[in-house]
């Protein structure tokens, strides 16, 4: 299986980066290297991705089935919590669904340009299948509430 990793570098990339890496309910957080992108419109032989506003989407895999989907943002100021949710609907329907949560509380260094976070599908999808991602954040302070980040990329899968 060919497989070629790109990475979201697409949004704003700095040395000062940081790296969240989510496996199942744990993260872990590294520094990060760009790598060079280019978009594809669609998961075939190759990876696709994407952005929207301050939000970008990156499906590593070949044709239907989806190794892991890596998502960008940039940080919020006063940010206390990030919640991630990676939505999805297969083709002919128009409503998203949730297919898998992220969440962290994780401080956010001042320095720090851009946020990553990975959900390793490791997993087929049906064909034409949409996968997107948004971003929400939880500020410090009273009246805490959840704010949607600007943007909501999506791709789709296909063989």
């Amino acid at each position: 299986m060919r497989t070629i990793h790109r990475s979201v570098a697409a949004c704003a990339i700095a040395l000062g980066a940081a790296l969240v890496t989510v496996p199942s309910a744990s993260a872990s957080v590294e520094p990060a290297k760009p790598v060079p992108t280019t978009s594809t419109g669609g998961v075939t032989t190759q990876n696709a991705n994407g952005c929207s506003e301050k939000t970008c989407i990156d499906i590593d895999g070949n044709k239907l089935y989806v190794r892991n989907v890596t998502t960008s943002t940039h940080p919020v100021s006063g940010a206390r919590c990030y919640h991630i949710d990676w939505l999805g609907h297969s083709k002919g329907v128009s409503k998203l669904h949730g297919i898998h949560h992220y969440q962290t509380c994780t401080p956010t260094p001042a320095n720090q340009k851009t946020l990553w976070s990975n959900w390793y599908a490791n997993k087929n999808f049906p064909n034409g299948y949409k996968v997107c991602v948004h971003w929400r954040v939880l500020k410090k302070g009273k009246g805490q509430h959840w704010t949607g980040i600007p943007g909501q990329p999506c791709e789709t899968i296909h063989k």
